[in-house]
């Protein structure tokens, strides 16, 4: 795909702490320069071109001024959303500098998931039954009167699970309200806390439990139409949390099934307002139907790209660009019927800091492993769900002709990578 460039000066600019090689130099392919804004300025690995690679300092204060500085200077092409924390924030940089981009409003709908509940009731877009409580004042008793169990409790802004679980009886919901206090509480670490620190409330969210295929969809959209990238499986779980394990091409559902499944993603996404770039929709599909769960308004994370580009034959990000560019649509197959995918993660159930991971040399001999890497290291610290979302150990990608077969490969990875790990308080 080719993207035209306007000059030695052109430049992507993304909102990022801490971007991996992989993105920048992706991004690096369509543009002179990649501007990455960021709380600290710091410079990124060594192997990354520094030359072409400018870092801008982001003060909530300045952002004006900064913007204007870049411009200045710059001939901007466009400011991708490409990470769940700064979307807002890069929607609002979209608007300061008249790119294309989603009005700052569905963004933060869709980072809502109360207001997204909402959007969806008003637009009857199918949802799972959703109300905004406060943790200081919730008892079982006022939940029952609305909920059968099992429900769901979660965060209201919240990414990779984190927060979710699923309540089965009066006695898990006791202890499912003490997590959610601890999470509140300002001393505790985790790394999502300053989403929610400056609320003078505590809210969550309980939803009614859908049981039924779990689908992740990628999609790329403007106001009159949309394309679909990927529609990806995840692995069934049963709770009480519900960590990534792993998403498979091609789903278990009929082609009429997934063909409605994308209709109701599709409404979501233009239910939130949301005008142009892409989402990560998560939906079940189940005996009542598709329920849309959430609607990430970038595009899927993790591996999901890589997956995208194996199954479709498609670079995402490059869609995405092009659309904001050159307002087009890619043509791809995001369905096809001779090839099989699966990427996905070996994860730590328990919480500590690693004393050894063993499995290395024993993986390297596994058939279909596209990519696999190890993510932590002995001395790492583990914080699983509820609480952290740091508990991945290692990634992998598969890819072949059979998805029954790459299951198996994928168990046998998971039985073949080992982690110790010592407690920690």
């Amino acid at each position: 795909m080719n993207i035209p460039l306007y000059g030695p000066e052109t430049a992507i600019a993304i909102l990022h702490p801490s971007p991996d090689a992989a993105l920048v130099q992706s991004l690096l392919g369509l543009a002179q320069h990649v501007i990455v804004i960021r709380p600290e300025p710091s410079c990124l690995d060594d192997y990354i071109d520094s030359g072409r690679v400018l870092f801008y300092k982001y003060e909530p204060n300045r952002l004006d001024t900064l913007i204007d500085a870049i411009k200045a200077r710059y001939h901007l092409l466009a400011v991708p959303p490409v990470w769940e924390g700064s979307v807002e924030l890069t929607a609002r940089v979209c608007e300061l500098t008249a790119l294309p981009g989603n009005p700052v409003e569905a963004v933060r709908r869709a980072r809502d998931k109360s207001a997204a509940a909402l959007c969806f009731e008003h637009s009857g877009v199918p949802h799972p039954r959703t109300a905004l409580l406060d943790i200081a004042t919730t008892q079982w008793h006022m939940v029952e009167r609305k909920f059968h169990y099992p429900f769901i409790m979660k965060l209201p802004k919240s990414t990779n699970s984190h927060s979710v679980m699923l309540v089965r009886s009066q006695e898990e919901f006791v202890l499912a309200v003490k997590v959610f206090q601890r999470l509140y509480e300002p001393a505790h670490k985790n790394r999502l806390y300053d989403i929610y620190r400056c609320s003078d409330s505590h809210p969550i969210i309980i939803q009614e439990y859908i049981e039924g295929t779990e689908l992740n969809i990628d999609l790329l959209f403007d106001l009159k139409t949309f394309k679909v990238l990927g529609v990806f499986e995840k692995y069934p779980l049963c709770g009480p949390t519900f960590g990534e394990v792993q998403s498979m091409y091609p789903v278990n559902l009929s082609r009429s099934e997934v063909e409605t499944c994308i209709r109701a993603a599709v409404a979501a996404v233009r239910a939130l307002g949301a005008t142009i770039g892409a989402a990560h929709v998560e939906l079940r599909y189940g005996a009542v139907g598709p329920r849309v769960i959430e609607v990430g308004l970038r595009p899927g994370g993790f591996l999901t790209p890589n997956a995208i580009n194996y199954v479709a034959g498609i670079d995402p990000l490059a869609a995405l660009l092009h659309l904001l560019i050159s307002d087009s649509l890619p043509d791809c197959d995001a369905l096809p019927a001779d090839r099989a995918c699966i990427y996905g993660a070996v994860n730590s159930e328990a919480k500590g800091r690693i004393v050894r991971i063993s499995g290395a040399e024993h993986v390297k001999n596994i058939p279909n492993i596209h990519l696999f890497e190890f993510l932590k290291t002995a001395g790492d610290l583990i914080v699983p769900l509820p609480e952290g979302t740091d508990y991945h150990i290692a990634k992998f990608m598969l890819c072949g002709d059979s998805r029954a077969a790459l299951e198996s490969i994928a168990d046998e990875i998971r039985r073949t990578v080992s982690v110790e790990v010592e407690p920690t308080a």
